[in-house]
């Protein structure tokens, strides 16, 4: 809600003053402005801005910024590993979920991107079709 209060208060100001009035808000809530970056794609900035914010609640696990800062610093790094694992970066694409992993145990879609990952990291280290992998089980079609 208080998200939405800035940034009406900012579309009808001066822009300069609407510029000055996120800019503070940015900056009193990193939170926010990793969330922005994140959707801009840049993760770097993004979970730069998302440690910031543990760092800012002294990292206690009940604050809810804690919370939603840890939420977001994990979502980040799953969307830069799919970034890095299109691109063919696979290595830093497995670094940045087991990162992920070792922030939040139970969450079965990083295991499965992980998973993924590994093995067409691992197909394409050997050089190998993916016709290699119907010939290991015949069943498949």
């Amino acid at each position: 809600m208080l998200e939405f209060d800035i940034m009406t208060y900012a579309y009808w100001k001066v822009p300069d003053d609407a510029f000055n009035v996120v800019h503070h808000f940015c900056d009193v809530f990193p939170c926010f402005r990793g969330s922005l970056h994140r959707r801009l794609s840049d993760y770097n900035a993004a979970i730069d801005d998302f440690l910031l914010a543990l760092d800012k609640c002294e990292h206690n696990e009940e604050s809810p910024v804690y919370i939603d800062s840890q939420r977001q610093l994990l979502l980040t790094y799953n969307d830069f590993a799919v970034e890095c694992f299109t691109k063919g970066f696979y290595e830093e694409a497995i670094i940045l979920l087991n990162k992920a992993i070792k922030g939040e145990k139970r969450e079965k879609g990083l295991y499965i991107n992980r998973g993924g990952t590994s093995v067409f990291s691992l197909r394409v280290a050997l050089g190998v079709s993916p016709q290699f992998f119907f010939h290991l089980n015949p069943s498949t079609k």
